[in-house]
């Protein structure tokens, strides 16, 4: 794990965390929202989308969204937007989630085993403070 990432993880799992994107009321908290937790789980955030939704989408979804807005101000429901026409997740959902709030999911596994300690049943299931962020894990064997 990255500096960068860690720093960010470590920041978003304080009671002091604010999601990625978020208001502020004036410049001064607009900057005190910005640093290690904004860089480092934005950028993580941007590979997860890549992953998600694969390279040849993720890099046809960013040439549309930058040629449609080239020069103009933007918001992160467009980018959002043109992510949703290639992919088949629902974009805006991941957005609240995973974007507009704050906080680390958490990964749980129950293993169920028989008499002679053969797992029988495997299940992972992850969670974010009362929040089922119902997004694929990839999980190799």
């Amino acid at each position: 794990m990255s500096y960068r990432k860690f720093n960010a993880y470590s920041e978003d799992s304080k009671k002091s965390s604010h999601p990625v994107a978020c208001s502020s009321k004036d410049t001064d908290e607009a900057e005190d929202n910005f640093g290690s937790l904004t860089y480092g789980k934005g950028s993580n955030l941007l590979k997860q989308l890549f992953y998600m939704i694969g390279d040849k989408n993720f890099s046809l979804a960013c040439h549309e969204y930058f040629k449609k807005y080239e020069w103009k101000n933007t918001t992160r429901d467009m980018f959002v937007n043109v992510l949703s026409k290639y992919s088949n997740k629902d974009m805006i959902k991941f957005s609240n989630e995973w974007i507009c709030t704050k906080g680390l999911n958490s990964i749980r596994i129950n293993i169920n085993r028989n008499g002679k300690n053969i797992v029988t049943n495997l299940e992972i299931i992850q969670e974010h403070d009362s929040i089922y962020r119902d997004f694929d894990i990839l999980v190799k064997v």
